[in-house]
This record gives C-alpha cells, sequence and structure tokens, in this order.
C-alpha cells in the first residue's frame, strides 16, 4: 500500500494517464480522487463518468453533448476524467473513447471542425488482471489508459493494517457518539485479522459501524456484535484462502441458514447425502455414530463421490 501511495504522489503531477486496479473496496475511488487534488489540475474540474453515464441510447450525445447541451468530457476541460468501472462500459462505448483518447478531440457533427478538450485520464478498474481482453477492456484502449499503472493491494494481503483502519474506524464512531468511548477487544480484534474481508476496506468499515450500532449499552464491541463474515475465518498462514476451509464453511453455513435441517442443507450444497454427512462428520459438524448411520440410511451412499 506505502508502495502505491508513493507512485500516485509521483504521477500525480504528471500529464500521463493513470489506471487504477484492484478489488473493490480497496480505496480506488478515494486515491483517484486524491491524485487529481494532488495534481496541477486541481483547482479544474473533476469529472466521473460510470458505466450508468455510457449504457442506452444516445451515448454519445451524453458523452460530448450537443449545440445546446455540454457532455460530460467537455465539462472536465482543463482538469481531470476519472473513467470509473471501465470493464462494466459497453464495448461499443469503448470505441467512441478509443477514437476520443489520442488527440482528446470530437465532433458533434460530420461537418464540424474538431472540439479539442484538455483534459487528463484517470481510470479504475475492478480486478487483477494485468490485461485489457481478459478483463473486458478493449486492448487497444487499455494500452491508451495504462500510462502509470497502480495496483491496490486487497485487505488480505495486508493483515497488519487491520488494526489502524479499525482505530481510523473508530475514532469517526466515537467523534458522532454520545458517551464513553467505544472499545474493541483482543478477540475480536484477532477475528478481524481472520477474516478475508472480499469487501476488503468498505467492507471493515461496514462491520465495525455496524458492530458499534448492534452492541447496545455496552462499549466493548464482542465478537457477537460483528456481522456475519461472509467468508470463513482463516489464519495468517492460509491467506488467502484454502479450498477444505472454504468447504467447511460452505457445510456449516449451509446448515446455519437451513436451520439444521439436513436435507435442505444437501440441497443447498448440491452434494449426494453421502458425500454430505461424510464431509460434514470429517469437519467436526457431525459426531461419528451420527455421520455411518445417516450414511447408512442414505439410499444414494453406494455410489463413489
Amino acid at each position: 500500500m506505502e508502495r502505491a501511495i508513493r507512485m500516485a504522489e509521483k504521477a500525480a503531477t504528471s500529464p500521463n494517464a493513470i489506471l487504477l486496479r484492484g478489488e473493490p473496496g480497496t480505496g480506488k475511488s478515494l486515491l483517484a480522487q486524491a491524485i487529481h487534488n494532488a495534481s496541477l489540475r486541481k483547482s479544474e474540474p473533476c469529472v466521473i463518468i460510470g458505466p450508468g453515464d455510457v449504457s442506452g441510447d444516445k451515448v454519445r450525445e451524453r458523452l460530448f453533448g450537443t449545440t445546446e447541451i455540454l457532455g460530460l468530457i467537455p465539462q472536465g476541460d482543463r482538469g481531470t476524467l476519472i473513467f470509473d468501472d471501465l470493464q462494466e462500459w459497453p464495448m461499443e462505448t469503448q470505441i467512441i473513447l478509443e477514437q476520443f483518447v489520442d488527440f482528446r478531440e470530437y465532433q458533434l457533427a460530420p461537418d464540424e471542425s474538431p472540439r479539442h478538450v484538455d483534459v487528463r485520464f484517470i481510470t479504475i478498474m475492478t480486478g487483477g488482471s494485468s490485461s485489457g481482453a481478459s478483463s473486458g477492456v478493449s486492448e487497444s484502449l487499455y494500452q491508451r489508459l495504462r500510462g502509470v499503472e497502480i495496483l491496490l493491494p486487497s485487505l488480505a494481503e495486508r493483515p497488519n493494517d487491520i488494526p489502524l483502519l479499525v482505530k481510523k474506524f473508530l475514532t469517526r464512531v466515537n467523534r458522532s457518539t454520545p458517551g464513553p468511548a467505544i472499545q474493541i477487544t483482543e478477540q475480536t480484534m484477532n477475528l478481524l485479522k481472520q477474516r478475508r474481508w472480499f469487501g476488503n476496506v468498505r467492507e471493515l468499515e461496514h462491520s465495525v459501524r455496524s458492530a458499534a450500532i448492534s452492541m447496545g449499552e455496552s462499549r466493548n464491541i464482542e465478537p457477537q456484535h460483528l456481522p456475519s463474515a461472509l467468508e470463513p475465518a482463516l489464519d495468517s498462514d492460509s491467506l488467502p484462502y484454502r479450498v477444505d476451509d472454504l468447504e467447511a464453511w460452505a457445510y456449516q453455513r449451509a446448515l446455519d441458514s437451513s436451520l439444521g435441517n439436513r436435507k435442505k442443507a444437501i440441497q443447498m450444497l448440491g452434494v449426494s447425502s453421502a458425500t454430505f454427512y461424510r464431509k460434514a462428520r470429517s469437519f467436526g459438524l457431525l459426531n461419528e455414530k451420527e455421520g455411518h448411520q445417516a450414511v447408512q440410511e442414505a439410499p444414494e451412499s453406494k455410489g463413489l463421490n
């Protein structure tokens, strides 16, 4: 993360296009705005264009405008254009953008002289792919926009940052919450460090805020106050995840969601009864006797799985 910030600081004052990549919730949008604020264009407009702005009819008009209406791209003249979640943009829109990026010029009508826009590009892409085609982006457009490429690491890659982030989030919560400061127990903090955090920093912040509300009169956040994990808790040696850990978690979630109804859990998992009882027993979710009896009763247990 420190390396990403150093690169962003150096790139901010350069004229180069910048590509920010990373998982959801790693802070790409915040970093894009910070780069603009640290650039020579900080006093000029910063226009964010997302997938919702470039789908449907009249995309070209929304991007470039008409003789009566100023489009999104001209609104960023002398400033910064942030292309958000580029991998979600329709390919026909990407082709329109290709034609504009090289020369920063567009035409409102075929017989009109080209209009020039002085803009700096910052592109945001979700995902870790290092190529355009595999990410759903035109390869030629991808290469035009990746002048300086910065990858934001997932929270699973920097678990030691979690206590620092939690402290920051609790400070924000305490500022807006009357009474003694809310604290977090060591057990709860250890649990937070073990989670995979597929939603990354965004999910962590929401979890801290949710826990601060659900703890009631207590001023200490305990494990039971945390929202249910969207992924299994793993130790640091198995990050980002192990298949057997994920499978054990899936079995536990199926049993929890079905309120212990084995038949429903089997249907949710899409496995045979024999497989379910054998694996649930190996994961410690059933005792040995219970598992063997259930397998003997299961009509599909004769086959191998």
